[in-house]
């Protein structure tokens, strides 16, 4: 290294840290020779850059992979369709044996076994040759024998120990489903992580231990065993439970949240250790220093917070509980640490406040996000006429990073080219997965505009929400369905998903319409669009199942308005069209006064119309409506279908949570197998590459992570809060970055858990008034009457 590190930095331009990357693994030496000689052949005939180059060479064979890559490349590309991305990835995780085995089985797996090229790559990019072999080998027998589907397969097979991943759910798979009372659903996601293997024949050997001695459920155990380092999780929680209940307070189910990520084992330690300390030397309550670790790198979150919390609180003047905020995600030991380090540079510098970096931090990927604002903040206002707030607004979601790189980039391009003003632009960023949907924006607005006859504005209201690319996508391809085959109007479906989960909610409503379930049977298209409209598939699935003391409000509003009159499923549609209105507003502080206008209805009309949707006057006249989860939330309190929940705060638990089974029913997997697709999608696993700790890092160093897709408001016109922890979901794949989906990730993503980002509405939800017996009576109108509404959930 001493030799070539010179070399390497002038003559090739790459940095000290690249070339020690390179050396630090066996055979480092011929991998540095090899990266001199190879690197000018790579990049200038084949494309690849610097990093790409080093991406492949910092790993044990790198000398070997890199002279692979440049034979294959070629063949791969031209031969096979992949891009150079995609051998990239394979060459720096699997190296040689996996591009060879690429090369082979490639055509095999895809025509004798119907996999696609991306699935083949993601299988080598993960559990390398042997599990691509394993796949050829047994896919016929879990499939035919065992009933999974190819996807599952997929899924247990692209991770580290794939291979033996997929042998042990051969063997295992008829004994846990049989003698436990596993699914088959559970058994793929417990096998669909790192150490699959153990983890599945832990479960067989703990679960009876853990269920009768502990009193956990079933669930509970696959929950905790279905992340990397499942085994030595519920080893953990086996041994530990007992002594976090009796000794430290705890509850069995923060136990369990504590568990339930990667590197559960080292959380539960940790928290045995620093719990104490952290509450009688640093005044955290135990709820706090549980939503600090109820993360993937909790152990190092609750160290982070241990060392930091007197500097950021003494020298930097934030609060107790905004250190707690920052700490409570995934990698939020950096993000402490870039707090630290960054949050007068941004103040002093740049103009923020120390609310604002609080906000910033406060997710997945938050020191991406802070440094990304230090970069680009300058360039966004100077070039391209944003304000600070909006920048602020841009980063503070997960994926913020690739969101206000993604703003530079596009930001002309959707403004010259296809007509959106910088504020739409903004609106559409302002979310998670932003990055995702300001390109799916400026591909798909054409077609959907030319194509299926919508406006821009209402292009722009669909990909502002959590999820908007995969809402695009799904009205492109619903739209003509829904409109020509159901006899819905393009406005409807358009309210629809213009929601956070608006992918979701079309497709139950298609699938509704379809194959109709008897729970819904009797309610009307107005009736169907407008329970999407105001709770999204949540509200839909949750009348499937019954409503909690449904039944007895039905024959209550029954026995005092036995007349129901024919005008209230025209109120049904008029609330559909007034949603579509507000949320298609391209300026939300006039849609109030507008609406009036355009609907012919007096100010209190429009409030008292809002009010049964769970909005209340003071949103309604700003035009900022919560998101659907939280009206349909209000909704059901509203109605004395479901009882208050305690105020958020910065230390609520998984446990608090948990007490609101049917809360949960509305906020959950929004993203999971829809019922258009319910048998071949499975839960995407967490996985980590298994050099995550090095240096370097390529387009192919793909880290997995669970991320937060909440449903949220429009950033331009509520203010930030930065005490709300954002919901989280699991999205297989990821970026170098933590916490940031990419696109080939959210289309493949197969569970999404939703959760009511409550901030910005905090208290609103508390106070808001029940029902009356008018109101009531239009609530129980689109509900099925009483004799198919029943149970509870």
């Amino acid at each position: 290294m001493q030799r070539l590190l010179p070399v390497l930095c002038q003559d090739h331009g790459l940095t000290p840290d690249q070339v020690v990357a390179i050396a630090s693994h066996d055979g480092g030496k011929q991998a540095l020779e090899t990266v001199q000689r190879l690197l000018p052949v790579l990049c200038q005939d084949h494309g690849l850059t610097p990093a790409q180059a080093v991406a492949i060479a910092s790993n044990g064979g790198g000398k070997q992979a890199l002279e692979t890559v440049q034979r294959l490349l070629p063949v791969l590309c031209q031969d096979h369709g992949l891009t150079p991305d995609q051998v990239v990835a394979i060459a720096s995780n699997g190296g040689k044996q996996a591009l060879e085995t690429v090369q082979r089985l490639l055509p095999v797996l895809c025509q004798d076994h119907g996999l696609t090229p991306d699935q083949v790559v993601a299988i080598a990019s993960n559990g390398g040759k042997q599990a691509l072999e394993t796949v050829q080998r047994l896919l016929p027998v879990l499939c035919q024998d065992h009933g999974l589907t190819l996807a599952q397969v997929v899924a247990i097979a692209s991770n580290i120990g794939g291979k033996q991943a997929l042998e042990t759910v051969q063997r295992l798979l008829p004994v846990l489903c049989q003698d436990h009372g596993l699914t088959p659903d559970q058994v793929v996601a417990i096998a669909s992580n790192i150490g699959g293997k153990q983890a599945l024949e832990t479960v067989q050997r703990l679960l009876p231990v853990l269920c009768q001695d502990h009193g956990l459920t079933p669930d509970q155990v696959v929950a905790i065993a279905s992340n990397n380092g499942g085994k030595q999780a519920l080893e953990t929680v086996q041994r530990l439970l007992p002594v976090l209940c009796q000794d430290h307070g705890l509850t069995p189910d923060q136990v369990v949240a504590i568990a339930s990520h990667d590197g559960g084992k080292q959380a539960l330690e940790t928290v045995q250790r620093l719990l104490p300390v952290l509450c009688q030397d640093h005044g955290l309550t135990p709820a706090q220093v549980v939503a600090i670790a109820s993360h993937i790198g909790g152990k190092q979150a609750l160290e982070t917070v241990q060392r930091l919390l007197p500097v950021l609180c003494q020298d930097h003047g934030l609060t107790l509980d905004q250190v707690v905020a920052i700490a409570s995600n995934d990698g939020s030991k950096q993000a402490l640490e870039t707090v630290q380090r960054l949050l007068p540079v941004l103040c002093q510098d740049h103009g923020l406040t120390p609310d604002q970096v609080v906000a910033i931090a406060s997710h997945d990927g938050g020191k991406q996000a802070l440094e990304t604002v230090q970069r680009l903040l300058p360039v966004l206002c100077q070039d391209h006429g944003l304000t600070p707030n909006q920048v602020v607004a841009i980063a503070s979601n997960i994926g913020g990073k690739q969101a206000l790189e993604t703003v530079q980039r596009l930001l002309p391009v959707l403004c010259q080219a296809h007509g959106l003003t910088p504020d739409q632009v903004v609106a559409i960023a302002s979310h998670d997965g932003g990055k995702q949907a300001l390109e799916t924006v400026q591909r798909l607005l054409p077609v959907l505009c030319q194509n299926h006859g919508l406006t821009p504005d209402q292009v722009v209201a669909i990909a502002s929400n959590g999820g908007g690319k995969q809402a695009l996508e799904t009205v492109q391809r619903l739209l003509p369905v829904l409109c020509q085959d159901h006899g819905l109007t393009p406005d409807q479906v358009v309210a629809i998903a213009s929601n956070g989960g608006g992918k979701q909610a079309l497709e139950s409503i298609v699938a509704q319409l379809s194959r109709p379930d008897p729970a819904l049977a009797a309610l009307t298209n107005d009736h169907l669009v407008a329970l999407a409209c105001l709770g999204g598939r949540p509200a839909l699935d949750a009348v499937k199942k019954g409503l909690p003391h449904a039944p007895e409000l039905i024959r209550r509003i029954n026995r005092r308005i036995p007349e129901r009159t024919s005008h209230r499923v025209a109120d049904y549609a008029q609330v559909v069209r007034v949603l579509e209105f507000f949320q298609c507003h391209s300026h939300p502080a006039y849609a109030f006064d507008e609406a009036m206008t355009q609907f012919g209805m007096s100010r209190n009309g429009l409030v008292q119309l809002f009010r049964r949707v769970g909005v209340t006057e003071l949103e309604a006249r700003c035009g900022t409506l919560p998101p659907a989860s939280q009206r349909w939330d209000r909704i059901l309190q509203a109605s004395g279908m479901k009882r208050a929940k305690p105020s958020p705060t910065s230390a609520q638990t998984p446990d608090q949570a948990s007490l609101h089974a049917f809360a949960d029913s509305l906020e959950r997997d929004l993203d999971a197998p829809s019922p258009m697709h319910e048998g071949d999608q499975t839960r995407a696993s967490s996985r980590k590459r298994s050099r995550s700790d090095r240096a370097v890092t390529g387009p192919s160093a793909q880290q997995s992570f669970e991320v937060r897709v909440p449903e949220q408001r429009d950033a331009l016109h509520l203010p930030l809060s930065w005490r709300v922890k954002r919901p989280r979901t699991r999205i297989g794949g990821g970026l170098p970055d933590p916490g940031t989906p990419i696109a080939a990730d959210l289309a493949a993503s197969s569970t999404v858990m939703w959760e009511q980002d409550a901030a910005p509405f905090a208290g609103a939800a508390d106070d808001f008034p029940a029902f009356n017996e008018e109101e009531l009576a239009w609530l129980m109108e689109l509900l099925p009457q009483s004799g198919s509404v029943g149970g509870t959930i």
